[in-house]
This record gives C-alpha cells, structure tokens and sequence, in this order.
C-alpha cells in the first residue's frame, strides 16, 4: 500500500507541477513522517503503518492505544526533527551544484515540516504535543483543544482561507479521532455502571439466600452485554481506562517537549526567511524554481 501511495503522489504532483516537484515533495514527506513510523518502534507500538493520500501528504498511523502521553509527544515531535534530514540534504546538493533548485527545496521542506508544527490541531504534530500537554493537566483542557481545533477549520472552510479538500480532509480526521474518543467514554461509563450493577445483583441474591441463582442471572446478564465472564468486562474496563488516560507527562517530558518544539520551529523559520529573502521566494513561486 505504502509503494502504490508513493507512485500515485509522484504521478499526480508530476501532472501538477512537474517531477522534479514531484520527487522533492514525495521525498520531504516521506521522511517525515519515516521520523514518526521509526519513532513509534522505539516507544514500543508495533501496530502501525504508513501510506500517503494522494495529492495531499502522508499519515504514520498508530493502530494501539499510545503508551504515554510522553509517548506520543516524543513520536510527533519525531516527524518535524527527522525533517531536518532534508533540510541537510538538500544543503549539501547546493553546495555541491550551486543550483537554485535546491534551495527551493530547502524552502519547501521547511514549509511542509513548519506547516505541521504549528497548525493548532490536535492531529497535527505541534497539535499533538500541545494535547498531550494538556491532557496531563486535565481531560477537561485536552477535549477543549479538539473543539478549538474543529472551530478553526469550520472557520478557515467558511472564509476559502485555504484549500478546501485539506481543510475537510484535516477536519474529518479530527471529528473522527474527537468522537472515538467521546464512544470511548460512554463506553467505560457504561461498563463501570454494568459491573457494578451485576456484583450488586450477586451480593443482594447471596444475602437472601439464592446462591444457587447467582452464576446463571451472572452469565445471563453478561450475555446480553456481549462479556463471557465479569474478569472479561473489567479486563475491558483496564483496556478503555488506559486508552482515555495514557500515563500523562511529568515536568521534565513538559519541558523537553516545549524546547524541543521551539528549537525545530525555529530552524525551519530560519531556513525560509534567510532563503526566502535572498532568492524572493514565497510559497506561490516555489513550483517555478522546479520546472
């Protein structure tokens, strides 16, 4: 799936605008997000893959519940600083060629990676950090940010501030990963309810002298819920207790992350100002210098 996503990606941005454009853009985001899909084994997932949606990037995409929110900050910050890889490469090809192409492409690998750093959405990579951030303060702060999140796009959908087909794509991910989670909830809510009120069913027919009826009520009762046994229904108690409340970050995960977050910001904003500035080059002119 990953090959086919890639060819698809560089057949559609070649049409657009070209192969060199194609390749380098492919390319940028590729390892990109490789930092996440790599970083994500180190953290220990090992459910999760990687494709590219054609023409408009690419995902690395846990498939289990995140270790820690610590976790989960260090893999999206992952993404943006194995970014710098490209930025590195493509330095290294201008000062071999000398050629403008290069530093267009320093420009736009900037851009992709400083994109995903600083769009204030709980899927993006900066995003994430800043949920995972609030989420170890409160559950209350980190659903906040998903509404904030889906409040930007509804307004930057109402305004044409920027490309429709991103912004519905972006804010369908995000209404999906907010409404899992609000299931997930309802779902442990349900769960504890049902536990409790099948261990009060047991304790009330055992007082009154109707043990004999306890193991058949018990299995009728977790029938109806879909469970075999009570230790099932608490084995997926634990299972949606640990996917709502991931082990959240300590101080110095807060701090590591924050600077971290700053430092690549930083080097991608320098890259396309002191680039930019020299050349006159802007996001609308970059396909230009590929051609």
């Amino acid at each position: 799936m990953l090959i086919l996503s890639i060819l698809a990606s560089i057949i559609i941005w070649s049409f657009l605008y070209g192969w060199k454009f194609a390749l380098i853009l492919v390319g940028s985001i590729f390892i990109h997000e490789y930092g996440h899909f790599y970083w994500m084994g180190r953290e220990g997932i090992k459910n999760k893959d990687m494709f590219f949606i054609p023409p408009f990037g690419a995902i690395a995409r846990v498939k289990e519940m995140w270790p820690s929110r610590g976790a989960e900050s260090r893999i999206s910050l992952a993404g943006p600083a194995f970014g710098l890889i490209s930025l590195l490469m493509f330095a290294f090809f201008w000062v071999l060629s000398r050629s403008a192409l290069f530093l267009a492409s320093m420009v736009l690998a900037s851009y992709i990676n400083l994109f995903n750093l600083l769009f204030p959405v709980p899927i993006m990579d900066g995003g994430r950090v800043v949920k995972s951030i609030l989420f170890s303060f409160s559950n209350r702060l980190g659903k906040s940010f998903y509404l904030l999140g889906l409040a930007l796009l509804a307004f930057l959908a109402l305004t044409s501030r920027t490309n429709p087909f991103l912004v519905i794509l972006i804010g369908y991910m995000l209404w999906s990963e907010y409404t899992s989670l609000l299931s997930a909830e309802k779902a442990l809510l349900q769960i504890t309810n049902s536990i409790e009120q099948t261990e009060q069913t047991e304790s009330a027919l055992r007082q009154n002298g109707l043990d004999k009826f306890v193991d058949s009520i018990t299995e009728l009762k977790l029938t109806s819920l879909g469970f075999s046994s009570i230790d099932e229904m608490k084995k997926r108690k634990e299972g949606l207790e640990l996917l709502l409340n991931p082990p959240p970050m300590d101080k110095k995960e807060i701090a590591t992350s924050i600077l971290l977050f700053i430092a690549i910001a930083r080097i991608y904003i320098f890259s396309i100002s002191f680039i930019g500035n020299s050349m006159d080059i802007n996001l609308r002119a970059l396909p230009g210098y590929f051609k």
